[in-house]
């Protein structure tokens, strides 16, 4: 089933991989233990706060207006 939402770590032919990257060649380059982030997931998380951080402004300010 597809989603929706970016799914950061997937699997793939040469294993299991974070927005691309194979995590293998992580482990190689920097050994472990590793904590791997995907950074599309931090901006998309980010975004989304201030998205609804602005809406909650626009809503706050038109219900202060007088009518």
């Amino acid at each position: 089933m597809r989603s929706l939402v970016h799914q950061p770590f997937q699997h793939s032919a040469s294993g299991l991989a974070c927005d691309g990257l194979a995590l293998d060649a992580i482990v190689a380059a920097v050994g472990t233990p590793v904590y791997v982030y995907s950074a599309r997931a931090i901006r998309d998380a980010y975004g989304a706060i201030d998205r609804l951080v602005v809406a909650g402004a626009i809503l706050d300010e038109l219900a202060r207006q007088p009518e």
